[in-house]
């Protein structure tokens, strides 16, 4: 009984506070770890290290697998393009059509049932396709600016 008394007054202990960033479009060319795939990644490798250091779990975002635990096992795959960027379109690479990121939002939010905090520390247009999965409270955006690294300017939904 006292158990219970403390657990409703204590309530945000028992939620796991969750960190989600984005993958990265640098990556191995043989099968490994979620984690092992993108670290090649400078920006990957900031968001990996702030997201280790402030949440109790942390996942990846990919465009091609959906949501990634880090120690996960995947194959090495091309690039997965959202959105038209100089780098992209010099490799000669167009951005995925918009039904293709309907049915990627779709697995993605079958693939989070969380109920812990989620922060989503992830590019707006990964988000402008996700945010209609995800409109409850403990689902948070943190607008993805590079020049700001982990400092990133907070949006309660």
């Amino acid at each position: 009984v006292h158990t219970d008394i403390f657990r409703i007054l204590d309530h945000n202990k028992l939620l796991d506070m969750i960190g989600i960033i984005t993958c990265g479009s640098t990556k191995k060319d043989y099968s490994c770890s979620a984690v092992e795939m993108y670290s090649d990644g400078r920006f990957f490798n900031t968001m990996r290290k702030y997201v280790e250091n402030t949440y109790d779990k942390y996942y990846i975002l990919s465009g091609k697998y959906g949501l990634l635990d880090p120690n996960q096992i995947i194959e090495p795959y091309g690039d997965v393009v959202f959105f038209a960027q100089k780098i992209f379109k010099k490799r000669g690479l167009k951005p995925q059509p918009k039904e293709y990121k309907l049915k990627w939002a779709e697995m993605v939010s079958n693939q989070v049932n969380f109920t812990d905090e989620v922060n989503w520390h992830i590019n707006i247009y990964y988000w402008e396709y996700l945010q209609p999965h995800f409109t409850a409270s403990n689902h948070i955006f943190h607008k993805f600016e590079r020049h700001l690294g982990p400092n990133m300017k907070k949006y309660k939904l």
